[in-house]
Formats: C-alpha cells, sequence, structure tokens
C-alpha cells in the first residue's frame, strides 16, 4: 500500500495543495439526515452534525 493511500485510510478528511496537505482527525460522531426527492436515499450532515475524539465541533453556520 502506499504511503498517500495508507494515510487516506487512517484519517478523516484531507486536501492535498502545492505545498502542503491538509489533515483531519477522523470524527467521533456524525449526525445525517436523508434528502427529500432523492432517488438514491441520499443523505447530508444535519447542522451541527460533526464531534471529534477531543470534544471539537465545527461551529454552525446561521
Amino acid at each position: 500500500m502506499g504511503v498517500w493511500a495508507g494515510l487516506a485510510r487512517s484519517c478523516g478528511w484531507w486536501w492535498p495543495g502545492e505545498d502542503v496537505c491538509v489533515v483531519v482527525d477522523r470524527p467521533a460522531e456524525m449526525r445525517t439526515e436523508p434528502v427529500a426527492g432523492t432517488v438514491h436515499d441520499q443523505v447530508r450532515l444535519r447542522p451541527g452534525g460533526v464531534r471529534y475524539r477531543d470534544g471539537c465541533e465545527p461551529p454552525v453556520r446561521p
């Protein structure tokens, strides 16, 4: 397994750039809700739907 593939499997979201790569720890909890009217039972994150292991939760946009 390549280095990037191993990293991708062991972390949460990540954004590679030219000179830097931002890597986020895996969330402890993600709460979703169904998207009405979708063909394939799609879901989206609920507002405030992400919590990390250290207790951090991204702010909810108004």
